[in-house]
């Protein structure tokens, strides 16, 4: 391998500067650096650090994707034995054991959260939400008009 190719690989792969690279491979700084310009070993620096940046998200993201992948399949697990435990529950456990019961029910709405499942009512404040932001988000969104009525004036003053 030419010497070259080495400085260009450590140049584009590490943080160093040409100037040290020069002293290190005991070149001429101003010859490094006109060949470092016409071969744009800057701009493949940058693309280097962009691919290794973009590798290492990409690797994170696996991470926590298996993460959460694994604590979901515990959850439907947990979820299964919490299942069989209400169906053996009887009108007279629940009379005597409330603190129990409250357990269970507190599982059951941790398991829920866990699992991303939304009630009715959340999912119709989130769609309120999301409507109301796009709402204002429009470019041509006009405020609603407001009615104002005064009471006992029987027509007096309405608008």
């Amino acid at each position: 391998m030419d010497i070259w190719d080495d400085i260009k690989t450590e140049y584009i792969t590490s943080g160093i500067g040409t100037r040290p690279l020069a002293e290190k491979y005991d070149v001429s700084y101003s010859t490094l650096r006109k060949r470092a310009e016409r071969e744009k070993w800057a701009q493949d620096r940058t693309q280097f650090r962009a691919q290794r940046d973009a590798d290492r998200v990409k690797a994170q993201c696996e991470i926590a994707y298996q993460e959460y992948k694994s604590l979901l399949e515990a959850a439907g697990l947990l979820s299964s034995k919490i299942c069989s435990a209400v169906a053996q529950i009887t009108d007279e456990d629940i009379l005597k054991d409330k603190r129990g019961l409250r357990s269970l029910t507190g599982a059951m709405k941790d398991l829920a959260d866990i699992q991303g499942v939304k009630s009715d009512a959340d999912k119709r404040e989130q769609e309120a939400r999301i409507k109301n932001l796009e709402r204002q988000a429009a470019p041509d969104a006009q405020p609603e008009p407001v009615r104002v009525i005064i009471a006992g004036a029987d027509g007096f003053c309405s608008k």
